[in-house]
């Protein structure tokens, strides 16, 4: 493997396929061009130069399309040779990453190299800054609770949605783009299965996480993912006619809308 056109890290995943029984022929017809995963969003978008990573476009795309009434989607255990397939398939397809997915035929596998981009940035899309204030406003007292009524209930939704509009820019587009596609997936509970609280538990340690060296409690970010869903699930429902609409176009985007669009500042 020595002298190929990938990198340290490619050489050793290379390896441990060929342990495997994988072919590594793909990896050694060309390098992967995608620096996608583990990195910071900002260098994600300026290297696209793209408002929000392709990546993420293209999987919510595939997923609404292909995955809103797969039961338990996001819960499913996955392989993480299935997962890191597809990913190195993504990477090295600079131009058809859309097709790519399509061609998977597993919306559990797309689910999760989504959760997986989210999970190794190198910040999360809600930011370390904002732990403290998103986590505040879900830590209530027991006694607190147990009074609560709807209109609080609601209170706090919007007390979230608001701290969601004070994320930077870049950040917010993503993160509202997941969290549509997730309400979308909750209006489909009755054929999925799924709860606020399952998508809760499954998201929240991905999007929301302690600045180190801080535990994150994630108790609390499920909370919050909840009930920003909550919200969300209420707006998808509302806006059923234009969902309907946009989930009618075709799953891969303009390339000149979307792989070729001017320099944005980060």
């Amino acid at each position: 493997l020595d002298g190929c056109p990938i990198t340290k890290d490619d050489r050793n995943r290379a390896k441990e396929g060929m342990k495997r029984g994988y072919s590594i022929a793909p990896m050694l017809q060309q390098q992967i061009k995608r620096e996608i995963f583990g990195y910071d969003l900002s260098f994600v978008l300026q290297n696209e130069k793209s408002h929000i990573p392709l990546i993420v476009e293209e999987t919510v795309r595939c997923l609404e399309r292909q995955g809103m009434t797969t039961p338990h989607l996001f819960a499913k255990p996955i392989d993480d040779d299935s997962v890191r397939k597809l990913q190195i398939e993504y990477e090295q397809d600079t131009e058809e990453g859309a097709e790519v997915l399509l061609k998977c035929d597993m919306p559990d596998v797309v689910a999760a190299l989504l959760r997986k981009f989210f999970a190794q940035l190198t910040q999360p899309i809600m930011t370390l800054d904002g732990y403290d204030q998103f986590v505040k406003l879900v830590e209530v007292k027991a006694e607190e609770d147990e009074d609560e009524d709807s209109e609080d209930e609601e209170e706090r939704r919007m007390a979230l949605t608001a701290e969601v509009a004070k994320l930077p820019p870049h950040n917010k587009l993503a993160f509202e783009r997941v969290l549509h596609m997730l309400g979308r997936y909750l209006s489909h509970a009755k054929e999925n299965g799924t709860s606020a609280e399952e998508l809760g538990a499954i998201w929240g340690p991905v999007f929301l996480r302690a600045p180190p060296p801080r535990v994150t409690d994630t108790t609390r970010v499920a909370e919050v993912i909840t009930k920003l869903l909550q919200a969300y699930a209420v707006w998808n429902d509302s806006e059923e006619e234009d969902a309907t609409s946009r989930h009618s176009q075709p799953i891969v985007p303009d390339k000149k809308t979307v792989r070729n669009v001017e320099t944005v500042s980060i």
